[in-house]
């Protein structure tokens, strides 16, 4: 779930600036949201599941790959990019090993779609998943708070937060 990935990858980012580590924040918040948005409008659209390409490790280790290429000079950004796609994968244990390993262990399993609204009903709407319902829910007002601070710091300037 968005929100819960959002919190975690904002969490972690911050306790690694506590203690030292440097680890750039948009990358690496993207790696974490990056297996969804390719998997979840896949899903809603077509007859694959919701975890696929974008949540197998072998894809994810291409796209890492092509990225520290091409960021040869900034190669921080790749880094952070990776690590927080397998942060992601780490939350949404347990993730079948067809996908994990996909195209190399074997197929992934097709769902039998009812067309792109129905998808989206059912995804939004019916709870298949109680505890990372409760978890998302969870995380709102948290990742709200934190998107808030996070606001107030790039609308204030140097200036005037030093006085503060």
């Amino acid at each position: 779930m968005i929100l819960g990935h959002v919190t975690t990858t904002t969490c972690l980012h911050q306790g690694f600036k506590n203690t030292g580590v440097s680890l750039p924040y948009l990358p690496f918040l993207l790696g974490a949201l990056f297996p969804d948005l390719i998997d979840k409008p896949l899903a809603l659209m077509t007859d694959l599941p919701g975890r696929f390409s974008g949540h197998s490790i072998l894809i994810l280790t291409m796209v890492f790959i092509v990225l520290r290429i091409v960021l040869h000079e900034k190669r921080e950004l790749a880094y952070a990019f990776f690590a927080g796609t397998l942060l992601h994968l780490v939350q949404d244990i347990p993730i079948d090993i067809n996908t994990a390993l996909w195209p190399l262990w074997g197929p992934v399993e097709y769902t039998q779609s009812a067309g792109p609204f129905v998808n989206v009903r059912r995804f939004y709407v019916e709870i298949n998943m109680p505890i990372q319902w409760t978890i998302e829910m969870i995380s709102f007002p948290w990742c709200l708070a934190i998107l808030m601070s996070f606001r107030k710091r790039l609308l204030m300037p140097a200036s005037l937060s030093s006085k503060s």
